[in-house]
């Protein structure tokens, strides 16, 4: 399938992924593929398009939404881990 022009890269990306990448013992490091929090609006636009959920499943674009879901929750862990970390590493400067 051709990426869709609706979505800049590296969002696009996600269209091209199919149920093989939707498997849990085969989740995919989305992040690494460079989505990261400054794709937040497009990841969300992508994961609520009506259009994709109303697509055959045996079309690859049926996937999307759910990888954009999935990659919305790495991104929420990561800045959870990062806020995490500059927490800890101001009270230990404090205590320190």
């Amino acid at each position: 399938m051709e990426r869709s022009p609706r979505y800049a890269p590296p969002v696009d990306r996600l269209l091209t992924f199919g149920e093989e990448w939707s498997k849990p013992d085969g989740r995919p490091d989305y992040l690494a593929l460079g989505l990261g929090s400054e794709h937040i609006a497009d990841l969300i636009r992508l994961a609520t398009d009506e259009a994709l959920e109303e697509v055959d499943e045996e079309r690859v674009a049926a996937w999307a939404p759910i990888h954009a879901r999935r990659t919305l929750g790495q991104c929420r862990l990561r800045l959870r881990l990062n806020l995490s970390s500059r927490s800890l590493q101001g009270y230990m400067r404090a205590i320190g």
